[in-house]
C-alpha cells in the first residue's frame, strides 16, 4: 500500500552519516555520505523521485587514486564529503583522517583534504585521482562562484581552547583556492565560531546575491542542530538571521529521531527545495566508546534523513519548522513499504574462475581484530529487526585459520561465528564476542562432519539483541550465543553484517573460503 504526499525516513537507513546532495536536470538527485575507515569509499546514491534510492558506485574505488585506506584507524578515514556538480563535472570533496586518537585527554589527529571528479557519474572507473588541498582540516566544502572563483571552507579542531559541554572547540575557515592544484590563493579567515563551541559540516550556497552559510552546531551528539547565517561576501562576515529562524532543524529529545544536523540542500524538480541531514533512531543510552568519545544512542549509527524546504523572507525554513518524523510530509512524494529483504547469490561477483557461482575469500594474514586491512566483506545493517544468513564451505589447512560471518562495529567491537581449524586436521565452530574486560570470549562446538561440508550461519538481529546460530549440513540448527546490541556502540560509524576469512600466526590461508550466498529478510516484531 502507498500513501501520497508522505515519505519514509530515513531515506538511507543504516550507517549513512553526513549526507551531501546534488541535483542535475535530466539525471536526477545524487547523495554521498561518510564512510570513515571503509573501502570502497564515498558511496553514490541516485534517485529520480527522492524516495527510491540506488547505490550506483563509489567515488573512491581504487588505491591508485592516491587515497590509501589500508591503515587508517577506527572512526578515522573519510569524513563528511561535499558533493557538487559544476560545468559538466561532478566533484567529491572530502578529508581523510590518517590518525584519530582522542582518548586519555591527549588528542593526536592528522588529516588531509582533497577532491576527486568525474564527467560520468555512472562509471566508477572515470573518477579522477585525488587533488589535495593545502589547507589542513576536515568537513571541506567548495563554492563555485559566478565569477569563476572557487572558495574552500574547512573545519579545524582547537584542542588548546576550553571545551564546551565536553566537546573540543571546532571552528570553520574559508579562503579562495586554485581548483586545478588545490593551492591556497588567499589567507583563510574565520567563517564561523559557534556559541555552542562547535561549528562544522559547513556548506555555502549563493542565492539572489546572498551567500548563505550553513553549519552544524553543538556537536554530533544530543545537542546537534543546523543553523544558517548570510553575507554579501563569500568570505563573510556572516550575519545571523532574525529570531526564530535558527535552528533550522533540532529534534532535541524526540523519542524517534535525535541528533539531527549536518545538513545539505538543493533546488530540484519544479523549483522545489529539499534538505538532507543526519540523525539517529535512539534505542539505548549513549556512552563513551572504545575510541574515547561519547558515542551514539543506537548501534545502527547515524543515518540520512530528508525534509522539504522553502524560502521565507530570504531565509530557509525546513519542514515548516516542525520536528523531523519517521513518516514525513511532502507534496508529490509517495510512502512506500519498507524494503522486504536482499540476497546476493554471487553470480556476478567475486572470483568466478576458481569456483563459479561462489564468493571466494582468501584468508589474509591480518586478523579481523587488527587495525589494518583484513579479508572481510560487509554490508551496512539497514534496520533493527532482520534475519541474516550465509552459507560457507571451508577447509582450513592449519590450526587457527578461520572463516564465517560477523556482526561488525570495529576491530574491538564485533561478534563472529565461524569455522576454525584445530589440531589433527579437524575443524570446529567458534563463537566469539566482546567480554566485560574489553577483550573477547569464545565458545566452541565440535564439528563431526568432514571439513568442507557446507555450514549455514544465522543471525537474528533484533532491536536490543543479536542471536547467533549455525547448521551443519545434515544436522539440526544450534544456537551459539547472543550479544546485546549496546555492546556495539559507534562513535561515528554503525553496525555491519558480513563474511570474513583469516589466516593464523601472521600467515595467509592458502585454502579459500567459498560463500554460496548472503541474504537478509526484514522481520516485523
Amino acid at each position: 500500500m502507498s500513501v501520497t504526499n508522505t515519505y519514509r525516513n530515513p531515506i538511507l537507513p543504516g550507517f549513512n552519516p553526513d549526507p551531501s546532495l546534488c541535483y542535475v536536470p535530466g539525471k536526477g538527485y545524487f547523495v554521498s555520505t561518510s564512510t570513515f575507515e571503509y573501502f570502497p569509499g564515498l558511496p553514490i546514491y541516485h534517485s529520480t523521485d527522492l524516495i527510491n534510492w540506488k547505490l550506483i558506485g563509489h567515488a573512491l574505488n581504487r588505491r591508485s587514486q592516491g587515497v590509501d585506506m589500508q591503515t587508517v584507524e577506527t572512526s578515522a578515514g573519510l569524513w563528511a564529503p561535499t558533493f557538487r556538480y559544476h560545468n559538466g563535472r561532478w566533484y567529491m570533496i572530502c578529508s581523510c583522517f590518517w590518525r584519530l586518537r582522542i582518548a586519555d585527554g591527549k588528542p593526536d589527529v592528522i588529516s588531509s583534504g582533497f577532491y576527486v571528479s568525474t564527467d560520468d557519474i555512472f562509471d566508477d572507473s572515470k573518477w579522477s585521482d585525488a587533488v589535495y588541498f593545502e589547507e589542513v582540516g576536515f568537513d571541506q566544502d567548495l563554492l563555485f562562484d559566478d565569477d569563476g572563483k572557487v572558495y574552500q571552507t574547512v573545519t579545524r579542531f582547537d584542542f588548546a581552547a576550553a571545551t564546551t559541554n565536553g566537546h573540543p572547540k571546532i571552528q570553520s575557515w574559508i579562503n579562495e583556492i586554485d581548483l586545478a592544484t588545490g593551492q591556497s590563493l588567499t589567507e583563510p579567515v574565520l567563517a564561523k565560531a559557534s556559541p555552542l563551541g562547535v561549528a562544522e559540516g559547513c556548506h555555502i550556497l549563493k542565492r539572489e546575491g546572498w551567500y548563505y552559510f550553513f553549519t552544524a552546531e553543538g556537536g554530533t551528539q544530543d545537542g546537534h542542530r543546523e543553523c544558517v547565517y548570510r553575507s554579501k561576501s563569500p568570505m563573510g562576515p556572516f550575519e545571523p538571521p532574525p529570531e526564530g529562524v535558527n535552528p533550522l532543524i533540532y529534534n532535541a529529545d524526540h523519542p524517534d529521531i535525535q541528533n539531527t544536523g549536518h545538513m545539505d540542500l538543493i533546488e530540484g524538480d519544479d523549483g522545489k527545495w529539499v534538505a538532507v541531514f543526519l540523525g539517529v533512531r535512539p534505542v539505548f543510552k549513549a556512552s563513551v566508546t572504545k575510541e574515547g568519545g561519547l558515542g551514539m544512542p543506537t548501534h545502527l549509527g547515524r543515518e540520512t534523513f530528508m525534509a522539504p524546504m522553502e524560502w521565507v523572507d530570504g531565509w530557509p525554513v525546513v519542514n515548516k519548522k516542525k520536528p523531523i518524523e519517521l513518516i514525513g510530509e511532502a507534496d508529490g512524494l509517495t510512502l512506500l513499504p519498507e524494503r522486504a529483504g536482499w540476497i546476493d547469490e554471487f553470480g556476478q561477483k567475486g572470483d568466478l574462475t576458481e569456483r563459479p557461482g561462489y564468493l571466494v575469500l582468501r584468508g589474509s594474514p591480518v586478523r579481523i581484530d587488527v587495525e589494518h586491512s583484513p579479508s572481510i566483506l560487509l554490508q551496512k545493517q539497514p534496520g533493527f529487526n532482520l534475519d541474516w544468513e550465509t552459507q560457507v564451505e571451508f577447509t582450513p589447512s592449519k590450526p587457527g585459520q578461520e572463516a564465517g560471518t560477523v556482526v561488525w562495529m570495529s576491530k574491538g567491537a564485533h561478534a563472529a561465528l565461524g569455522l576454525r581449524g584445530i589440531e589433527g586436521g579437524k575443524t570446529e565452530v567458534v563463537f566469539r564476542k566482546p567480554s566485560a574486560d574489553d577483550k573477547f570470549e569464545e565458545k566452541t562446538f565440535a564439528m563431526d562432519a568432514s571439513s568442507g561440508t557446507p555450514v549455514t550461519f544465522f543471525v537474528k538481529a533484533r532491536t536490543l539483541q543479536y542471536e547467533f546460530a549455525f547448521k551443519i549440513q545434515g544436522s539440526e540448527t544450534v544456537v551459539a550465543g547472543t550479544l546485546p546490541s549496546d555492546a556495539l556502540k559507534p562513535l561515528f560509524t554503525g553496525v555491519h553484517l558480513g563474511v570474513y576469512a583469516q589466516g593464523a600466526n601472521d600467515t595467509p590461508c592458502l585454502n579459500s573460503a567459498y560463500f554460496k550466498y548472503a541474504k537478509w529478510d526484514h522481520v516485523d516484531v
